[in-house]
């Protein structure tokens, strides 16, 4: 029998992101749920891929408002959208981190 261990954190202000990079990385699995309409979601994602945080593999849900526009229309490089879902006034956001390309020599 397989058994996954998974580590919560949650995180009220992106200024304590220091806490987080001084912890146990990459991660696998991210969930993203800040306060709508603070484009705080793309900052969230661009922290995690400058900062290498996220596994090879990794998924990220990002949380937002069905309504209002996402944060979420430019990717940082290395991030590609894989489904959207709304549920009433919510949508969630599925974000997978893409294969990094070999470097080819010239």
């Amino acid at each position: 029998v397989d058994v996954g261990l998974a580590r919560l954190r949650q995180r009220r202000e992106l200024r304590r992101v220091g806490m987080l990079l001084a912890e146990t990385g990459p991660y696998d699995l991210v969930f993203i749920d800040p306060p709508w309409g603070h484009g705080l979601e793309a900052i969230a994602l661009h922290v995690l891929m400058k900062h290498s945080l996220l596994a090879p593999d990794a998924t990220i849900i990002v949380e937002h408002g069905t309504r209002a526009t996402p944060e979420l229309t430019e990717l940082p490089a290395g991030l590609e959208r894989t489904e959207l879902r709304r549920y009433g006034d919510t949508s969630l956001t599925w974000l997978q981190r893409t294969p990094e390309q070999p470097v080819l020599p010239e």
